[in-house]
């Protein structure tokens, strides 16, 4: 499991990626909270983070140093929460080499959202972003099962704050998934955030988001 952790405002410390490890127990998940760390690069602003296996079995990590989305790769979990000496100094002295999103123009950054959903053309990713008006929309990219990068993504959202609970809350204009789940009648089924007040759920066509991937390659 990934979180921002967020420590107190006095510290001056940034936000950095927190991970837990969960047991499936009982038909519930269960936190192991010996097993908290924080890993990504010490002293940099990281979040969103999501953790993903590629075909061969590796662990990727997606998270985001603004304004852009990076990858990380790792050979295990075990990796990932323990990283070998230097990694990460390496990782960020090469940012632009691990980064797989970045912003359309006119706007402000981009994030991670819900784990990617494998398919016959790859790993779908649903991301965020803040557009240039400050508004969150949601868009979609394939990442290739093997790499992890992008293939194509959609130019345009698939999902913008419309309903009144999407545009007022906590913040005011925000739509952020976290969640896709495949249905068997070939819908995937999306949980977000709405306005960091609401949880809102909504129902797209796999089969429709495949094919404008497709278009847009």
């Amino acid at each position: 499991m990934s979180y921002t952790n967020l420590p107190p405002p006095e510290s001056g410390l940034p936000w950095r990626v927190g991970l837990h490890k969960l047991a499936y127990e009982g038909d519930r998940f269960r936190l192991n909270r010996s097993s908290g760390c924080l890993t990504g690069p010490a002293g940099r602003q990281d979040k969103d983070a999501v953790i993903f296996n590629l075909r061969d079995g590796r662990v990727g990590l997606i998270h985001r140093i603004h304004p852009n989305i990076q990858l990380a790769i790792f050979d295990d979990l075990d990796q990932l929460w323990s990283p070998p000496a230097g990694y990460w100094d390496a990782h960020v002295a090469d940012l632009e080499a691990h980064t797989i999103i970045a912003p359309a123009e006119g706007a402000l950054g981009v994030g991670g959202g819900a784990p990617p959903l494998e398919n016959e053309d790859g790993l779908l990713l649903f991301f965020h972003e803040r557009e240039g008006d400050g508004h969150y929309a949601t868009k979609v990219a394939l990442l290739d099962a093997d790499t992890g990068r992008v293939r194509p993504l959609l130019p345009d959202p698939i999902m913008r704050p419309q309903l009144g609970w999407e545009c007022f809350g906590d913040v005011d204009n925000i739509i952020f998934v976290q969640g896709a789940v495949a249905q068997p009648d070939g819908t995937i089924y999306l949980t977000y955030g709405a306005a960091d007040y609401c949880v809102g759920a909504a129902v797209v066509a796999a089969r429709e988001v495949i094919d404008a991937l497709r278009a847009a390659a």
